[in-house]
């Protein structure tokens, strides 16, 4: 008998953490799955070289049509609850014109996006955010402890005077006042968290002090504390040489944040290297011409995890902490300078990292910190590690690129070591609509917000973060396909890797049961023996394919005279994502 339903339980040596799970047996639910193989997708595929279409339809499939019957079920069922705060996002604002003042901006977030959580004041940014003058440090000047910080050489690699250029020339200045974000988060009305990002780098706790005195003057509640970002990089080591000094600053500014908001969580960063050992900060290396001096070199990202949690545990009388930190960005790994990735690689390669490594990065973090910390996803997205040339890549705003972080996503939710998760960012959500013609407002709001691809792929889970009432988590269960048709990817960094055609995924709450499939592939799947759902939703490419930059949502109800023919076939796009409805309680039993 097999398994359908599983769960990633990640703990550590036998150790089990129990909390929030319900464990069922002996039960079954069956679904058969007709897949016709094709290639209708080829004519998608824009390479520009005759060597790069080859590439890539070696990705997609070639199989000759043979029928494949596919089985779900389930003898042993663990759910998990989903936390709200994973549908989070960053509101990267610096780079482009919207700010948080825009009257559109808060129904746009939680109305239509749904989303939870927002990181304030930024990621990158964060670690020279100066509340004092509601900009970015970018000058020389003397930093923590009396050390002297070249900061105006690292800010110009941070690109520091360029965003404080841009927000002296928005007619708001909206984009870092802590006013302004006080007014977006009265408008949501109690429905966004903040997640605020501390400067541990070019200030010290006194400032920690001044940010929580102005956000708590504007009623802005904090839930989540991060104590500085990304700061294992070694571009950091001028501000915080060791990781014994950044386990010593956690310490003083955890302490100033907790007395203004005692019910506030705190998470310290891990470094990403395990997940990834691509790097978006040019001058990692510079360790290696020894200009970053006191650096622990270029190992530093490497052993900066095993240190923490060592140095951590000895502090655990005086300090404490609730989270570890970590971003994951799907990426198709670097391939050196005569490769670069078409878009169709750059997707098959980041689904064959995020199938390769995502579970065993979770487990390390457990295995390191322990299982009784948290993890904050509080970046995620596509390309965010890798060079410029890349993080440039087209397919990062293509279709393709939003059905992966929607599979990010799904993944997300098996473990119940994530507490938060955060997409980067809204600005690749939304953006300003184009005046037509020479059209021009004296007023800067007037301007529109137009939607993304992006935001079509967080709307379409928007569904799943609210199916439960406050007072009713919602249940996650995984759904094995047995026998279904898989796919090896045998080209990319990481490489070979064997994938699943589909996913399946159950969510049950007490408004409804939800039933996600995923066909991350260009093969149809055709269902058989589907119990009939209520209504379905369908996430798919617009009109310039899977290639192109949009996406189309559409929602139907199901007719009586419908049921029967959806029962005997039930047909999934290849590259899309559909949702199926039913009462809730229908699986309760998992019993057909």
């Amino acid at each position: 008998t097999r398994t359908m339903f599983s769960r990633h339980k990640l703990v550590r040596a036998n150790s089990r953490n129990k909390a929030n799970t319900h464990t069922h047996t002996n039960k079954r639910v069956f679904l058969i799955v007709d897949m016709s193989l094709f290639a209708a997708c080829c004519s998608e595929i824009r390479s520009g070289k005759q060597q790069q279409q080859q590439r890539d339809e070696d990705i997609l499939d070639t199989s000759n049509g043979e029928n494949i019957r596919v089985m779900l079920e389930t003898t042993t069922v663990t759910k998990v609850d989903v936390p709200r705060a994973l549908f989070g996002m960053n509101a990267q604002f610096f780079s482009g014109q919207i700010d948080y003042a825009h009257p559109k901006l808060s129904g746009i977030s939680v109305d239509e996006l749904g989303c939870s959580v927002i990181r304030w004041p930024g990621g990158t940014n964060a670690n020279a955010y100066n509340v004092f003058e509601e900009k970015l440090d970018d000058e020389k000047m003397t930093g923590v402890d009396g050390k002297e910080i070249d900061v105006e050489e690292c800010a110009q690699k941070r690109k520091y005077k360029a965003t404080n250029e841009n927000i002296a020339r928005s007619k708001t200045s909206g984009k870092y006042k802590v006013k302004d974000f006080g007014i977006f988060y009265e408008r949501c009305k109690g429905r966004m968290r903040v997640s605020l990002v501390l400067n541990v780098c070019t200030r010290d706790e006194t400032h920690t002090r001044a940010v929580c005195e102005r956000l708590k003057q504007e009623n802005v509640d904090v839930a989540f504390c991060e104590i500085g970002n990304e700061v294992y990089f070694p571009a950091y080591a001028p501000y915080i040489d060791t990781v014994e000094e950044y386990a010593e600053r956690c310490d003083k500014h955890s302490k100033m944040v907790k007395f203004f908001y005692p019910k506030c969580k705190i998470g310290v960063v891990a470094s990403s290297a395990f997940w990834s050992s691509e790097s978006f900060l040019d001058d990692d290396n510079a360790v290696k011409n020894n200009k970053n001096k006191g650096a622990e070199g270029a190992g530093r990202k490497a052993t900066w995890n095993a240190k923490l949690a060592k140095i951590l545990a000895r502090k655990s009388e005086t300090f404490s902490y609730d989270a570890v930190i970590i971003h994951m960005y799907g990426s198709p790994g670097r391939h050196g300078s005569q490769f670069f990735p078409t878009e169709l690689e750059f997707y098959a390669h980041s689904l064959s990292h995020l199938e390769l490594q995502f579970a065993k990065t979770m487990q390390n973090l457990v295995d390191t910190f322990g299982n009784d910390k948290k993890v904050w996803v509080t970046e995620f997205g596509v390309g965010g590690f890798d060079s410029q040339e890349i993080r440039k890549h087209p397919f990062k705003k293509s279709y393709l690129a939003a059905l992966l972080v929607m599979e990010f996503l799904r993944r997300l939710s098996a473990f119940e070591c994530v507490e938060m998760a955060n997409m980067h960012s809204l600005n690749q959500m939304i953006d300003l609509e184009k005046r037509k013609g020479n059209a021009k407002s004296g007023e800067y709001h007037d301007v529109g917000i137009k939607r993304t691809v992006f935001s079509h792929a967080l709307s379409f889970f928007k569904d799943l973060s609210e199916t439960s009432s406050s007072a009713c988590a919602l249940k996650r269960s995984e759904l094995s396909i047995i026998g279904a048709s898989r796919k090896t990817i045998s080209s990319g960094k990481y490489a070979p890797c064997t994938h699943n055609h589909t996913h399946a995924t159950l969510f049950e709450s007490d408004k409804s049961d939800v039933i996600l499939i995923m066909n991350l592939f260009d093969t149809e799947q055709k269902i058989r023996d589907l119990k009939k759902p209520t209504s379905t939703e369908t996430f798919s490419a617009g009109k310039d394919g899977v290639h192109g930059d949009s996406a189309k949502i559409i929602k139907r109800d199901i007719k009586d005279e419908e049921r029967v023919s959806i029962e005997q076939s039930f047909v999934v796009a290849p590259f899309s994502a559909v949702k199926l409805y039913y009462a809730p309680g229908t699986f309760a039993d998992h019993s057909q």
